[in-house]
């Protein structure tokens, strides 16, 4: 019985018959709201991420720039490091009394011919 008119119920102490109808203007108030509360709330997720993003990406950055202030330190403290001194070469002397065993003889060149010098015409350097 839907076109009947609201009635008081005796038995219960309802009103009855009627829907509770609340105006367009209200209804459509209230479905925009919902949606700005949730086109607020994907904006605010999306800044979330985006905030998010850009902190990874300068915590890598800043990560970077401290490994190469440290590897630079490092190449500089090589460079400007002092070479460190040679170890002091030991000399052992001999227990023969410092006479060489052997002498080597010394090999000389073997001789050569001159070229004659009465050539005509011929240099002997040449």
């Amino acid at each position: 019985m839907e076109g009947q008119a609201p009635h008081y119920c005796t038995g219960c102490g309802e009103i009855h018959g009627a829907k509770h109808q609340t105006p367009p203007e209200v209804e459509i108030a209230r479905i925009q709201a919902e949606r700005d509360i949730r086109v607020a709330e994907l904006g605010r997720t999306e800044t979330k991420m985006a905030v998010e993003g850009q902190l990874a990406e300068t915590e890598i950055v800043a990560e970077a720039t401290v490994d190469e202030a440290v590897v630079k330190a490092e190449v500089l403290d090589e460079l400007m490091a002092p070479e460190p001194e040679p170890e002091p070469v030991v000399v052992v002397a001999d227990e023969t009394g410092g006479e060489p065993a052997e002498e080597i003889p010394d090999a000389e060149p073997p001789e050569t011919e001159p070229a004659s010098a009465g050539s005509k015409g011929s240099n002997p350097w040449w």
